[in-house]
Order: structure tokens, then C-alpha cells, then sequence
């Protein structure tokens, strides 16, 4: 039996979405799947055009939802567009608060993943953040995503000095270092 009460809202989400989906396209419930009405559901899920990984993550769920044994198709990798540092900064440069910017900078340097910060913001909305200023800045949106961002950011880390990294981010190095200063005292002679 599928625990609802300790899932997370994206499996949720994704076990809602393949019951509707399959109960839409078959017509039956998805407590009555089989193997063959799973094969009509999936032919139908390629003619829609569905990503090979959607499709792949819908057939998990109707097994653990309908309890049939049904291959899990291999995963498909996909080569990723990688972000070069003028992109990002392009993208950097659209950003109007401090606070997105900050956040986007944690995100970009992977501090989100090490840092427990109160500014916590889950991956979608993360995307889309991303691609609302990717779009400002001329970029294909589409292909900006978190998952890039991040990869980018590690590229980007390995190869700049990490002043080149800060100026990437906009963030102008200043001098605000104090003197120390000289006190001063009065020598005492030390009788004995």
C-alpha cells in the first residue's frame, strides 16, 4: 500500500497527474490496469509527444499506484545546454533585487545545497526565476533550467579566478579595511 501521508508534494503530484492521464485516455480506473490497456497508455503518451523521462516516471507510478509489473524503460540522457559566462552575466544583469540575486548567486555556486538559509526556495520556482530573466535577456528560456544553471556554475567555478567569479556576479571588490591603531600607554617603572 502506497503511504500518502510520508510522500513528498512532487510524487504526489506525479502519482495525481498519471491517474488522471490514465484514467482520461483508457476510460477505466488505474486499479484495473493491465499490462495491455498500460501498452495503449504509453502509445498514447508518444503520440502526445510526452519527453522519453516523463513517460518514464508516469510508468513508475502506474506500478506503484496499479501494482503491475511493467518494464521500466532505460533513462534517457539528454546533452544539456551549458550557460558561458557572458550568458550569465547577461542573465545577472536583468536582476532587479538584491534578494533574487542573492538567491540566484546561491543557487549558481551550489550555497543553496550547503547552507540551510531562510530564504529557501524550491526548484520550480527557482526555474522559474531563471527563465523570467533568461528571457529578459534574450536567451532561449526554454533551455534554462536549474539543473543548467548549476552546471554552469560549476564550469564556470573551475575555470575563472574567484575574483573573475565575484565580477561574473557584479560584485565590485572594495577596500574597507581598517588600521590598527596605535595605543598608547604609560611606562610604569617596577619597583621591587
Amino acid at each position: 500500500m502506497f503511504h500518502w501521508i510520508v510522500a513528498s508534494k512532487n510524487t504526489v503530484r506525479v502519482h495525481r497527474d498519471t491517474r488522471r492521464d490514465y484514467e482520461s485516455v483508457i476510460g477505466k480506473p488505474i486499479s484495473e490496469a493491465t499490462a495491455g490497456t498500460a501498452e495503449r497508455w504509453i502509445a498514447s503518451m508518444r503520440d502526445r509527444k510526452l519527453a522519453p523521462n516523463t513517460i518514464r516516471t508516469r510508468i513508475a507510478s502506474l506500478r506503484t499506484l496499479a501494482k503491475i509489473d511493467y518494464p521500466l524503460p532505460p533513462k534517457h540522457k539528454t546533452d544539456r545546454p551549458v550557460l558561458d559566462a557572458e550568458q550569465v552575466r547577461a542573465i545577472l544583469a536583468q536582476v532587479g533585487t538584491y534578494g533574487e540575486r542573492l538567491i540566484l548567486m546561491g543557487a549558481l555556486t551550489r550555497a543553496d545545497q550547503i547552507f540551510d538559509t531562510p530564504a529557501r526556495v524550491d526548484a520550480q520556482t527557482l526555474t522559474r526565476l531563471i527563465r523570467r530573466y533568461a528571457r529578459k535577456a534574450g536567451l532561449e528560456s526554454d533551455q534554462c533550467s536549474l539543473r543548467v544553471w548549476r552546471e554552469s556554475g560549476s564550469i564556470l567555478a573551475e575555470q575563472m579566478t574567484p575574483a573573475e567569479f565575484a565580477e561574473l556576479a557584479g560584485i565590485k571588490p572594495v577596500d574597507n579595511r581598517r588600521r590598527v591603531g596605535w595605543r598608547k600607554f604609560k611606562v610604569s617603572t617596577i619597583k621591587a
